[in-house]
């Protein structure tokens, strides 16, 4: 690499054509021009000026989180991702050339600061599986198509990898956006033959941008958490068109009932939002289930939990264990079938184990199909639960579990500010921050004998 007027930071040149370094900042009116080398950045790139990325590969390899910023969006040739912290684009960038994941996510929250691949880009095949989970775009990804070729969206959450694709129906010049979001719609509205269902804990947006813009077949991906049966064959790629879903048509299915991908039947020519969806009952798309509790009572356990949705929901089935591995059902709890409105159910254990218990629910469809939820767990000695804050990570509401009588909360970010601050005297309080940024939080909880107790949260998109 050869640089003008560019600040860097531990960047020592080993030889002609490998470069190691930390931070990499291109000043305002000064370059950095690469040739067929490698550059190895183990900290933040910043681009305010000129980076010509000749044919090289720049590799992103730090112990930390890093990020990619400045008021120049990059073009880079080749970029391998290989960092488990990840990457932050506060600048969007464009790959030319390949585009290879080896560990750890990119995340682009903003369409307008997306991860770009030109017409000439591609995605390294080692993450076109299902497998790939914790090695994917978060958030926005766009695609430069001049041709007809399949092109597979590497996007997906910060834990699960969900690809899209799309498969032009001709070459107009055209730019494609994608990405995945690990919550159901919101309406699950049903309209048109062959669409009995639709998937409640995901989606995906797919747009389009062209003078003439081409129609393109949808492809979209299965896993573990998606909620698809034995009888996968049934699926279909379901598309809302502002009032409701109708099915797009299932084509090329593959896969198994663990993952796997599903097409509409043809060109499509009305984008955003897709889902999965069924044409049978067979598939069950589980329901989304939130705010899995426990709390003692008088020596007894009380579990409590809430739908937000519900699909073709029989009824739950109440597990206990005294080791958390062998299960044995203690009671049951009546579903309410197919709903789209919250529904909030608790049960009483009134004999639960000396020591901890541990509970986990079964959700059991009509059909018999069944999924199994988280496992929590509940320990009556003295009255005295552990204090726990589940889910974290979460995406801002959370519940503090296992609380005393007269309890001072305070939420706070990293350096100290108060991000919400109450007293409590409940023993279990829920939490509501949403809308604070993505990252690390503390939940500090004082008695009322001013002993303090701290708790790390992680919120995320």
């Amino acid at each position: 690499a050869s640089t003008t007027n560019c600040s860097v930071s531990n960047f020592p040149n080993t030889g002609a054509t490998t470069v190691y370094g930390k931070t990499v900042t291109i000043e305002a009116s000064a370059s950095v021009t690469m040739g067929s080398g490698t550059m190895n950045v183990s900290g933040n790139f910043t681009n305010n000026g000129t980076f010509t990325c000749g044919t090289g590969t720049v590799i992103f390899n730090g112990n930390l989180a890093q990020t990619i910023s400045g008021s120049t969006s990059t073009i880079f040739n080749n970029l391998t991702m290989n960092n488990t912290a990840g990457l932050t684009v506060s600048k969007g960038f464009t790959i030319n050339g390949e585009l290879k994941f080896t560990s750890g996510n990119i995340t682009a929250a903003t369409s307008n600061e997306a991860v770009t691949i030109e017409t000439s880009g591609f995605v390294s095949t080692t993450t076109g599986s299902t497998s790939a989970d914790g090695k994917c775009i978060v958030g926005y990804c766009k695609k430069n198509t001049n041709s007809n070729s399949k092109f597979t969206f590497p996007i997906g959450s910060t834990s699960l990898y969900r690809p899209a694709a799309i498969t032009p129906s001709n070459s107009n010049p055209t730019t494609w956006t994608a990405k995945y979001f690990n919550v159901g719609y919101g309406d699950y509205s049903i309209t048109g033959p062959n669409l009995d269902h639709v998937s409640i804990v995901e989606y995906w947006t797919i747009d389009r941008s062209a003078t003439s813009p081409a129609d393109a077949t949808i492809e979209l991906s299965w896993a573990s958490g998606s909620g698809v049966g034995a009888n996968y064959a049934d699926l279909v790629v379901a598309h809302y068109n502002n009032a409701d879903w109708q099915s797009t048509g299932g084509a090329n299915i593959s896969g198994t009932s663990t993952s796997g991908f599903v097409s509409s039947s043809s060109a499509w020519a009305t984008f955003s939002p897709f889902t999965l969806g069924s044409s049978s009952t067979n598939n069950p798309l589980p329901v989304e289930l939130t705010d899995f509790t426990v709390a003692c009572k008088n020596q007894q356990v009380k579990l409590n939990w809430k739908t937000l949705t519900e699909n073709n929901n029989s009824f739950f089935g109440i597990e206990r264990s005294f080791d958390g591995s062998m299960f044995n059902e203690v009671g049951r709890v009546q579903g309410n079938g197919t709903t789209n409105q919250p529904h909030e159910y608790q049960f009483f254990d009134e004999q639960p184990f000396n020591g901890t218990s541990y509970y986990r629910l079964n959700q059991v469809d009509y059909n018999g199909q069944s999924e199994l939820h988280q496992i929590v767990k509940a320990n009556c000695d003295s009255e005295n639960n552990e204090l726990n804050i589940l889910p974290n990570p979460n995406s801002g509401t959370f519940e503090i579990i296992g609380l005393s009588d007269e309890n001072q909360i305070d939420v706070t970010d990293v350096i100290g500010k108060k991000i919400l601050s109450f007293k409590s005297d409940s023993s279990i309080e829920k939490i509501n921050i949403t809308g604070v940024k993505p990252g690390i939080y503390f939940v500090n909880i004082s008695d009322k004998f001013g002993k303090i107790l701290t708790k790390k949260i992680i919120i995320e998109n």
